[in-house]
C-alpha cells in the first residue's frame, strides 16, 4: 500500500460534528472571506422554499434580534413609566394622610384615594380601640375581647402584608354585603411602634391580589398610615 493511499483513508476517517463545525466558525469568523468558493457552494432554505444567501439569513437574524430588544425596551420603558406614576400617587397619598385632622378624614381619604388612583374595588379599615384615643366610628373598631379578633391575630403579630384569598367569616366581617363580590384580598396591617388596625383591599378579579404578589407598596402604604394614626392614639 503507497504511502499516498494510506493517507487518503486517514482523511476519509475523519469526522466532525455540526457543533465542531459550528464552533470553528465562530472562532474563525473570516473563514468565508478567505474562502468564498464555500460560500458559493451553500444552500441556505427559506420557509418560503426558496433558497438565500447567507448575508441575507444573517440580516434576517439580526432584524429578528433587533425587534426583540426593542420590544424589550419597550417594555422595560412602560414599567418605569408605571412605577414612577405609582410613585407620584402614594406621594400624594402620604401627603393627604399626613394633613388628615380627624379619624373621619383618615377613613375619607383612605376610601376615596384607594378607589380613585389606585383602582380598589373595595376598602375597609378596622383600628384597635385600645390603640385609639380619638372618637371613631364603631363599626370600625376592633377590640382584642372581640371574638373576630383571633381571625386576624396573626397579621397583626406578623406586621407585614398579605394577599390571596381570605376565608367566608374573614370577608363577612370585613366587607359584609360585598364580602360575595371579593375574590382577592390584600390585608395590611397599619403598623407604627405597635399595631394600629388593618387596612383590607378588596377586588373582583381573582389575579388583582394573588399570593406571591409584590408588597412593596403594600408595605409603605401600612408604614405611612400607621404614622398618620399614632396622631390619634
Amino acid at each position: 500500500m503507497t504511502q499516498s493511499t494510506t493517507f487518503e483513508k486517514q482523511q476519509s476517517r475523519i469526522t466532525c460534528t455540526a457543533d465542531e463545525v459550528s464552533q470553528y466558525l465562530l472562532k474563525y469568523t473570516n473563514f468565508f472571506d478567505k474562502h468564498p468558493e464555500v460560500l458559493a457552494q451553500l444552500d441556505l432554505s427559506h420557509s418560503s422554499g426558496a433558497a438565500i444567501s447567507l448575508i441575507e439569513r444573517q440580516v434576517g437574524v439580526l432584524r429578528k434580534e433587533n425587534k426583540t430588544l426593542r420590544n424589550q425596551i419597550k417594555s422595560l420603558v412602560n414599567v418605569a413609566k408605571q412605577n414612577d406614576d405609582l410613585m407620584q400617587k402614594i406621594h400624594s397619598l402620604s401627603m393627604s394622610l399626613l394633613k388628615a385632622v380627624s379619624i373621619e378624614e383618615f377613613l375619607e381619604i383612605i376610601h376615596s384615594q384607594l378607589e380613585t388612583d389606585f383602582d380598589a374595588d373595595f376598602v375597609a379599615v378596622r383600628l384597635l380601640n385600645n390603640e385609639i384615643s380619638q372618637a371613631a366610628p364603631a363599626d370600625i373598631l376592633l377590640d382584642p375581647s372581640d371574638e373576630v379578633y383571633p381571625l386576624f391575630d396573626s397579621i397583626l403579630n406578623r406586621g407585614k402584608p398579605i394577599c390571596g384569598r381570605l376565608n367566608r367569616q374573614q370577608l363577612q366581617y370585613l366587607f359584609a354585603d360585598d364580602a360575595e363580590e371579593v375574590v382577592s384580598v390584600a390585608v395590611v396591617p397599619l403598623f407604627y411602634s405597635t399595631p394600629k388596625g388593618l387596612l383590607a383591599i378588596g377586588s373582583r378579579d381573582a389575579e388583582r391580589f394573588r399570593a406571591g404578589t409584590s408588597t412593596t407598596f403594600l408595605n409603605q402604604l401600612g408604614d405611612m398610615a400607621g404614622l398618620s394614626l399614632n396622631r390619634f392614639a
